[in-house]
């Protein structure tokens, strides 16, 4: 077996010296990779925080939001429901009024009516009256004069 050769300081030249180029490449992708693994803990890291705020909106939107956004749906649907009824009962209303001023006119028609009528007996009367008093005046003249 051969015996290693001593190195002298004149065999050590500076191209001697250099490391192999494939060890630099190893040395170079180890590096490498050792800062992707730190860079993709980091983003596991983000990734967990992202998921906790993601959780605490949603709990927030389920706990808080939801609840508000049923009372308003259910406010706005109340309002809608008190708009139908004041509207019914605005149309209620002016058909009533409607009624009533029918109403009033036939108690108006019906009141001058009874005022025509007592007027024309009234009228009768007298003239009844001062028929039978005309004719009770004229027998009496005819009395009078065959007396």
């Amino acid at each position: 077996s051969p015996t290693p050769s001593i190195l002298t300081p004149s065999s050590l030249t500076p191209s001697s010296l250099k490391p192999p180029s494939d060890l630099v490449e190893k040395a170079s992708l180890r590096a490498m990779k050792a800062t992707l693994l730190e860079a993709m803990d980091e983003v596991r890291k983000w990734k967990g925080e992202l998921n906790r705020r993601i959780e605490a909106l949603s709990l927030f939107e389920s706990q808080v939001l939801a609840p508000q956004r049923e009372a308003l749906r259910a406010d706005q649907e109340a309002q809608a429901l008190s708009a139908q009824a004041l509207r019914h009962i605005e149309t209620r209303l002016i058909n009533a009024r409607g009624r009533l001023a029918r109403i009033g006119s036939e108690i108006q028609a019906f009141e001058d009516a009874l005022f025509d009528a007592a007027s024309d007996h009234a009228f009768g009367i007298e003239t009844q009256r001062r028929a039978k008093a005309g004719r009770d005046g004229e027998r009496r003249r005819l009395t009078l004069s065959e007396k």
